[in-house]
């Protein structure tokens, strides 16, 4: 792991963050320090520039790009928010849509996963840490579907940063022991989620994770 730079943006915790394959920039939100929350741009050398006439209420902490150049942010029980950041969009920069999330259990990120068709994909746990469950939410009806329960995965369950790597592959982190698992979601009928341990990793919070989803797995 190379670090860029440690300064980045204006000050405030970023979370909620996703690549956008059609500029190459890192987006996601800052907070504020007034208790609100705003979109910010991130280049490759870590320079930033922050969306001033986008400000949302609350810290965001999930958030994800599409292929279409959409930004799906929000927070697990409160709002989610979709940013248009296509630049050739007449809507660039602008909030587009939003609605209640309301996810079924607790969820720390989300992530679009090339082949896993108009969804975001997370790993649900419950409160008591034990009960883990691919899940998806649809980016056209906005609703939530449990694909599959999943059971004692690993460490305390609690899911934190996740991000995609090729076509039907999720990357997440644990945030409790650190460790990276993937997870295979199922892109035929009738396919079964395939999991396994990666690498070890540091124990976290409030963390995420962005990754091209052009990119091969590493």
């Amino acid at each position: 792991m190379v670090t860029v730079r440690t300064d980045v943006g204006p000050g405030g915790n970023i979370n909620a963050i996703g690549y956008n394959t059609l500029d190459d920039y890192i987006y996601g939100t800052v907070e504020n320090g007034d208790g609100t929350s705003s979109v910010i741009r991130i280049d490759a050398k870590g320079g930033s520039v922050v969306f001033p006439d986008i400000v949302v209420p609350g810290i965001q902490l999930i958030g994800d790009i599409d292929g279409e150049g959409n930004l799906w942010f929000g927070r697990g029980n409160s709002m989610w928010y979709k940013v248009d950041l296509n630049s050739d969009s007449p809507t660039f920069g602008e909030i587009v849509d939003s609605g209640e999330l309301n996810s079924p259990r607790n969820m720390a990120d989300w992530a679009y996963v090339p082949g896993g068709g108009d969804y975001l994909w997370t790993i649900l746990y419950s409160g008591g840490g034990t009960n883990s469950a691919l899940a998806r939410w649809s980016t056209t009806t906005h609703e939530w579907e449990i694909i599959e329960e999943l059971g004692d995965v690993a460490g305390e369950n609690r899911w934190g940063a996740m991000y995609p790597a090729g076509d039907g592959t999720l990357y997440a982190s644990e945030n409790v022991s650190g460790d990276i698992w993937q997870f295979r979601i199922p892109i035929e009928e009738g396919d079964r989620v395939l999991y396994e341990k990666i690498t070890d990793g540091p124990p976290s919070g409030s963390n995420d994770g962005a990754r091209c989803f052009f990119a091969p797995a590493p």
